[in-house]
């Protein structure tokens, strides 16, 4: 979307790698404001991997219209309301990649309900956590990835009518999920790896927000 910062550095960071278990905060900003936040717990923390974990039931920040009404655009003010997140997800970020992998599934019983592309932009580190920005339209794929759609190009259209985004930034976002999608028919990891069959650690509890997660990055 215009007006949102793209020109941190993906996940590169002086700061030391976050330990597996740690709770932070995933936020989406948007001129300067949060959009959104989410908990994640993180599950690794590597120089080529950032993979993070929201259980179902974490409770996250969603935006609404003053009077509490949903907003699925960035138009005008908005206030943040607090939601019951609702699938099991993992979240794997590569370094400096226009979009993240992640896995839903449900929770009882346990079983893989789908991959999804999120087209996003890098991730920075913040204070207490990760901050970035939605692209809008994502990518869902088949547990068995033979089958996916494009998910959200009518809200992507109707962003560029109200001048949130460019015709060349739109362009370069469905590039950008051709190119994940080529991952998902060869099979590249993520894809037809092991995370399919990851399974958090008994002893996480359920991530909350970490203090500070309101302020700016």
């Amino acid at each position: 979307m215009k007006g949102t910062a793209a020109t941190g550095k993906g996940l590169a960071s002086a700061a030391a790698a976050l330990q597996p278990g740690r709770a932070v905060a995933l936020r989406e900003l948007i001129r300067g404001k949060v959009w959104t936040a989410t908990p994640a717990t993180v599950v690794e923390d590597g120089p080529s991997l950032l993979a993070l974990f929201t259980p179902a039931g974490a409770r996250c920040k969603r935006p609404a219209l003053a009077d509490g009404g949903p907003l699925r655009l960035p138009q005008g003010d908005w206030i943040l309301r607090e939601e019951s997140w609702s699938l099991d997800t993992l979240r794997l970020f590569t370094p400096g990649a226009l979009h993240s992998v992640q896995l839903h599934w449900s929770s009882n019983p346990r079983r893989l309900l789908r991959w999804y592309i999120n087209l996003e932009d890098p991730l920075r580190q913040s204070a207490v956590g990760f901050d970035g920005c939605d692209h809008i339209v994502d990518i869902v794929v088949s547990p068995d990835r033979k089958t996916w759609e494009w998910k959200d190009l009518d809200e992507l259209e109707e962003a560029r009518k109200l001048d949130l985004v460019g015709a060349d930034e739109i362009a370069r976002r469905v590039a950008e999920g051709e190119r994940a999608l080529a991952r998902v028919r060869a099979g590249v990891p993520p894809f037809g790896s092991s995370w399919e069959r990851w399974r958090p650690d008994p002893r996480w509890a359920v991530p909350t927000l970490p203090a500070g997660w309101q302020l700016g990055s």
